[in-house]
Formats: C-alpha cells, sequence, structure tokens
C-alpha cells in the first residue's frame, strides 16, 4: 500500500492532508493510501488484527483535532 500510495503521489494525484494521514498511519505501523477517484481526499487503512474501527477512528480524531489546533497558528 505504501508503494501504491506513494505512486499516485508521484502522479501528482494527492494532496498533503492525506499524505500526512498516510505518513501518520504508517508510523502506528498500519498502512494506508489515498482512494477514490479523485478529489474526494479519502484514505483507506488496513487496521491490525484486533483493531477496531472505532479506535482508528478515536486515532485520526486525536490527529485531525492537533492538526488544526497547529494550523490556528
Amino acid at each position: 500500500m505504501d508503494i501504491n500510495h506513494n505512486l499516485l503521489k508521484a502522479l501528482g494525484v494527492s494532496h498533503e492532508s492525506l499524505d500526512s494521514v498516510c505518513q501518520l498511519s504508517r508510523k502506528h505501523g498500519l498502512y494506508s493510501k489515498l482512494t477514490g477517484a479523485g478529489g474526494g481526499g479519502s484514505v483507506i487503512a488496513l487496521l491490525r488484527h484486533g483493531m477496531f474501527l472505532y479506535q482508528m477512528m478515536i486515532f485520526m480524531t486525536r490527529y485531525l483535532e492537533a492538526a488544526r489546533a497547529i494550523s490556528a497558528f
């Protein structure tokens, strides 16, 4: 998935926010990539065995809240 995301990034169809989400998920041992028909800004991530969707949602919510706090400065 990392290779695929980087290929899509090289084609210019990614966005810095999608790249940030993918980098953050990789930092925590998850694999993710952008997805969609373009312009949607969606990421798909593979969860580890035993990791539940709500845990991933909490993880991403905390990331987005931190990103908003940083961009406010």
